[in-house]
């Protein structure tokens, strides 16, 4: 068995795909399989993925017919069969010593999970390290939990390796159903069955920020439907496996967080969207998290920062008002960049 499984889900991205597939291929630790979905690509990027397999006998290559990056995820996540999963976005890559140092850190100890510092690469380089932290007990995750709803470690699955028998034993797979924000529901569900986590502030994923990626696209409706869809699914699963209680704190503090983020989506990407298409889906949205009923759940001292005023806006519910002071913060982050 392989210490790690790296599952790249691949579609349409040729341009970006050898890189990569090469920033894996040189990795300074050598005990991996790396699975390569093809998730029906229309471009070149079947051809690259069976070239490459052809060179290591560490890749297999899976094709299928188009299904979302989700699917294409499960499926690799049932191939796999190494200790550790490791997900990686085919327009993103690693660096050389990302391996290395993940299994320095999970050798002696067998953590359920450990989470690492990014770099967001795009106009601007932004380093995203972590403080460390080190949790040997279950009692704990929820402080993990907690600080992860409040934004402290990325909402990805790439920034993090989990355990493959944690996965399997107890059926977490991402939510097919979810356009936007899976890996939230994901991380939030397998945190849930964790008994320990580590994390380290060492930087060892690179994400490439690029217009037309899944997470730039702005898609109101689809979005909002498929997360609640995810967030009613993870509340299920809280009061099955009897963690809902403890879980509750984070679930909110992640609600309101969501609640932001897309409103801050909509005046970011859907700067065509006529005022009274804004105002009907600020709306929607109110209506369809009221849904998950945790209105009353919420505390706003637990959220930090910018997130309080989103749960004061939030708990209030008057639609203008949250208009007017999203598009407010919205021209004032603009009107600062362009200073720049």
């Amino acid at each position: 068995m392989p210490f790690i499984s790296i599952v790249v889900p691949v579609y349409n991205v040729e341009e970006y795909l050898s890189y990569c597939i090469e920033s894996i291929l040189i990795q300074t630790f050598n005990d991996y399989e790396l699975i390569l979905v093809n998730d029906g690509s229309t471009d070149n990027s079947a051809s690259i993925c069976d070239f490459y397999c052809k060179q290591s006998s560490k890749i297999k290559v899976i094709h299928q017919e188009n299904k979302g990056v989700s699917a294409a995820r499960n499926l690799g996540i049932r191939e796999s069969v190494g200790e550790y999963i490791l997900f990686v976005d085919s327009d993103d890559w690693l660096e050389k010593s990302t391996l290395e140092v993940l299994h320095k850190e999970a050798k002696n100890f067998k953590y359920s999970i450990v989470i690492f510092g990014w770099n967001s690469c795009g106009e601007l380089n932004i380093k995203n390290p972590m403080s460390a932290l080190d949790v040997k007990e279950k009692e704990n995750i929820i402080d993990v939990a907690y600080n992860y709803a409040n934004g402290y470690y990325y909402g990805s699955s790439c920034n993090k390796i989990f355990l493959n028998e944690v996965i399997k034993d107890n059926n977490i797979y991402f939510n097919e159903t979810i356009k936007i924000g899976e890996d939230n529901i994901f991380n939030l569900e397998y945190l849930s069955y964790c008994d320990s986590c580590k994390v380290i502030n060492d930087i060892l994923y690179n994400y490439r920020k690029r217009s037309g990626s899944a997470t730039t696209k702005f898609n109101a409706k689809d979005i909002v439907r498929g997360y609640v869809k995810g967030e009613h699914s993870l509340i299920k699963t809280y009061k099955k496996n009897n963690s809902f209680e403890e879980f509750k704190i984070a679930l909110c503090v992640h609600y309101i967080y969501t609640f932001h983020g897309y409103i801050s989506r909509l005046f970011k990407y859907g700067s065509s969207v006529e005022y009274h298409e804004k105002i009907k889906f600020i709306r929607y949205i109110l209506d369809e998290f009221k849904y998950l009923q945790l209105d009353n759940e919420i505390d706003i001292s637990l959220l930090r920062g910018g997130l309080k005023w989103s749960g004061y806006l939030f708990k209030i519910g008057s639609v203008r008002l949250i208009y007017i002071v999203y598009l407010f913060n919205h021209l004032k982050l603009k009107y600062k960049s362009n200073i720049k």
